[in-house]
């Protein structure tokens, strides 16, 4: 997320920058708890502790989640969006699976929807908006979980819904396993693709009436992840080997056909 980050200084000026780099980066500390291996479950229930004794209008130790307050006080953030964002991270730790896609929807709601509105209030997004972005954070999350098929693998987690696997003709996505089903692992990598694009439709079609630095931040997040899942889609095994990271060329290329033509 951080190099996304770095267009908002450039777009929408050095307070704002702070204030997006700063969150970016609790975020990135709570996957680090929750999606690296091994799992830092005490250090998550630490930080949760500080944050609910913030809620009790105590001050925390934690210099992150002083800053939420912070975020909160600054921007009118309701609690719920926090809230939420710790109870998907609790229920990750915990309970991980999904049988049916509403279900993984649920879980990705209440995981990113939160911080998407964060982002929207710190750069002064319409509220019209929210939903169109929070269901992009949504197809970001499933990128990333594509993406990062190694790392689940590893912890020993399902994040995809059982039905996926039965509508692929698939039991797991270990490459041992999917090797010899290169055309079923396809099939499961082109079904993520379609639900990324799903996400982001409604999103699309709102873009012209999104002010124009806005419609720029937010379609070089969407572009980016496209970029990469369709580079998995030339080769889903690539999935084993490499997280498909663009380079600054390409972060460049479209930052720029975005400012010329949008």
């Amino acid at each position: 997320m951080y190099e996304l980050v770095q267009y908002s200084l450039t777009l929408f000026g050095i307070d704002r920058y702070k204030d997006l780099h700063r969150f970016a980066r609790i975020l990135t500390r709570l996957r680090k708890y929750i999606e690296r291996v091994p799992v830092r479950t005490e250090q998550f229930d630490l930080l949760y502790g500080e944050w609910l004794k913030a809620c009790n209008g105590k001050i925390s130790n934690d210099e992150d989640i002083e800053f939420m307050v912070y975020l909160i006080q600054k921007y009118g953030v309701p609690r719920e969006w926090f809230e939420n964002m710790f109870r998907a991270a609790r229920k990750e730790l915990r309970d991980p699976s999904n049988k049916t896609f509403d279900d993984f929807d649920n879980y990705l709601s209440d995981k990113m929807d939160g911080p998407a509105k964060v982002v929207c209030r710190i750069l002064r997004v319409h509220p019209k908006f929210y939903s169109s972005i929070c269901r992009v954070a949504r197809g970001v999350q499933l990128c990333r979980y594509t993406l990062h098929v190694e790392d689940s693998i590893e912890r020993k987690i399902v994040y995809f819904p059982e039905q996926d696997f039965k509508r692929c003709n698939l039991r797991t996505l270990e490459s041992s396993y999917t090797k010899n089903r290169p055309v079923q692992l396809l099939q499961f990598m082109m079904l993520q693709d379609k639900r990324y694009n799903q996400y982001c439709e409604n999103f699309q079609r709102r873009l012209p009436s999104m002010p124009w630095r806005q419609r720029i931040f937010f379609s070089q997040i969407v572009r980016i992840h496209q970029y990469r899942l369709n580079r998995l889609l030339d080769r889903p095994s690539r999935v084993y080997r490499t997280s498909f990271k663009p380079n600054l060329v390409v972060h460049g290329y479209y930052f720029v056909k975005h400012i010329l033509f949008s």
